[in-house]
This record gives C-alpha cells, structure tokens and sequence, in this order.
C-alpha cells in the first residue's frame, strides 16, 4: 500500500573525509601471512544500508516501475522522486532500483543499479500534470547520494498525467521492503501516469507510473534486521603531527551481510577519497572496518582500519588507527578477519566513535 513512501528518505548521512598517507611505525603481519588466512576468510556481500530516518510534513511525489524481456533477460526498475517540506526541514529526493534476471545464471537475479538520498531541489519540477527529473546520483556529481549498487549517473524521467485514475486516501501503513522498513501515516491523492526515460543506462517506459501529492504525513523508515552499526566521524593526528578526518558508516544485517561508506582526507596533501564498506568485525568496544575506494585523488585500492568506542562518560577517550591507502585486492576482508592490533590505535581529537550491537 502506497510504497511510494519507501523511498522518502531525505536525512542522507554526509560522508564527509579520511585517512593519513604516513602512518605509525608498528609492523604489519607479512601479507603471505595475510594470504593463508584469507581462504577462511568470510566473503561480505559490497552493499551499502542507511540508518532510521524521519518526516513529518507535506509532499509531492512522481513513482514508476518498469519491465523489458529480452532473449534469456528480464530488466526490470522502480523510481521514485519526491520533494518534501516539514519539521523545519526542505527535502528534495530520489530512490531508484534496477534489477537483471537471467535463469540461466545461479543466482539468476542481480542489481544493476541502486540508490537513495537528496538531489538538487532545481532537479525535478512538479506541476499539476507532469514531473520533469534530470539529474546525476554519481559520486563525483552528487557525493551525498547514497549508492549501494552500481556507481550512478545521469537519471532522465518524464511523467505525464493520464486520466485512467485518480484515488484520495487516509493510510496507516506498516511494510517491510528487502531490508527496508516502512512505517507512515497520513492523507494524499494519485493519480495515473504515464513515465519514460532512463536511469544510468537503462532506458525504459513504465508498465506504471503515478503522480501524487501528501499532507499530514508522519513517516519513519529504517533498515530492517540490523543487528550491528558502527559510526564515526573522526579528526585525529598522527605519529607525524599531520592532522586527518576520516567519516564513516557501516551496518551488519542479520542474514551476515554488511555494507556502507567512508570517506577520507588527507589534509596535508589535500588528497581525499570516498568508498564502499565492505566488512566489518566486532570485540567488545572496538571495530575492524575495510573496504575499497569507488573514487579518490590518491592511490587507488582496499583500506582498513579499527576503532575502539570509550563510551559518552566523563573522560572518555575515542580511538582510531589507520592502514596505508592502495592496498591489494581482498586486503579489506583479511583485516577484519585478522583482527589485528596494528597499527597503534590513537586519540581523535574531535568527532565521535560509535558501536552497537
């Protein structure tokens, strides 16, 4: 009922910067040391998963779904654009999803592209009878989009009123989509529609498409199933005296899958780099995060680091400690395998740390 609503996430996180090109002294394990434990090593699934987000407000939105068959090949997609207002807060956004199927392959299904979060407000035009979107989910067009399949580019999609139907609704509604869960109340109107256009680079015209607007809306989503979160936006100087910032997300789902983003900088080479979470390992108070870098200005590769949750109390101390950036592939998933002492954890001199489980 009304999954429009799924997508109404305008709370991104703002994946801000990151890790250090010189680091402290200690040894790291021999990375043959490394290569006889990575058989053991679980794989995670590179996916990325948000936090709880809130509206209380009024909207206008545009939703279409779309499915192509081709020889041995289903292609289908949803898109979902909406600008919102409320709780102080303006909000314009954007949720897509698109999916290949081939029987043939085990398993036959797979992503192709996926992604929510905030668009320019100029990107989309609402009118009576039509919406107009035209915009980039990339990272180096819109570093706030949240991807967690595919890399993004340039969405085009047009709605066009028709006359086929138009519905008013009163809802309370309680859904759970994959991994997301939906919890929203309020009253709207629809409309048919008729949409067309491309996201990245699938082109497509709707099987069905709607046209709505929303008052009175009270709307929480949130990632169903999460069982692990670590967070953390981190400035912190290393053994060198050279000052670093590093922000990051990452959550693990009951079904083992763990996904997420970070991003760095560098500041005394001015370098910065942005990437995908792709494993996480908890102890106690502290974590092994890693992944690889989807853009960066420096050397391309895996990352790793630990950080260690001191808690909110009085003198509580935060730490985290870096890897050396452009790591070989599959350094990410030995680390958090390893969990290793190294290097030397250090204080973050602002920001915070935080572990939930």
């Amino acid at each position: 009922m009304r999954c429009r609503f799924l997508a109404c996430m305008w709370g991104m996180p703002l994946l801000l910067t990151s890790c250090d090109e010189t680091h402290d002294s200690v040894a790291p394990p021999t990375e043959p040391a490394f290569e006889a434990s990575r058989a053991a090593a679980p794989q995670a699934a590179v996916q990325s998963l948000g936090p709880v987000y809130r509206f209380v407000g009024r909207s206008q939105d545009a939703t279409a779904e779309f499915y192509s068959w081709a020889p041995n090949e289903e292609i289908s997609g949803y898109v979902h654009v909406f600008q919102d207002w409320g709780g102080g807060t303006d909000a314009t956004g954007l949720h897509y999803s698109v999916w290949s199927c081939n029987w043939a392959n085990e398993p036959p299904c797979e992503p192709l592209q996926e992604g929510y979060g905030p668009i320019p407000a100029q990107d989309v035009s609402f009118s009576a009878n039509s919406v107009t979107l035209s915009t980039n989910t990339s990272a180096e067009a819109n570093p706030d989009f949240f991807r967690w399949s595919g890399d993004g580019g340039p969405v085009e999609v047009t709605w066009d009123k028709t006359s086929f139907y138009s519905t008013h609704s009163i809802w309370n509604d309680q859904s759970t989509y994959g991994n997301l869960r939906s919890h929203s109340h309020g009253n709207g109107t629809d409309a048919s529609a008729s949409a067309s256009g491309s996201i990245v680079e699938t082109a497509f015209v709707s099987g069905w498409a709607e046209i709505g607007s929303a008052q009175s809306v009270n709307m929480e989503i949130s990632v169903a199933n999460v069982v692990s979160h670590v967070s953390g936006n981190a400035h912190f100087t290393t053994a060198g005296g050279e000052l670093r910032t590093m922000s990051f997300h990452a959550l693990q789902t009951a079904d083992g899958r763990v996904g997420g983003e970070w991003q760095r900088y560098n500041r005394s080479m001015d370098a910065m780099a942005h990437g995908k979470v792709t494993c996480m390992t908890i102890d106690g108070n502290q974590a092994w995060l890693g992944g690889h870098s989807t853009r960066t200005t420096t050397t391309p590769g895996d990352v790793g680091w630990r950080v260690l949750d001191d808690g909110t109390g009085a003198g509580a101390e935060d730490l985290i400690s870096m890897q050396p950036s452009g790591r070989y592939e599959g350094f990410a998933e030995d680390y958090c395998w390893e969990m290793g002492d190294w290097p030397q954890l250090r204080p973050i001199g602002g920001g915070q740390i935080r572990i939930k489980q």
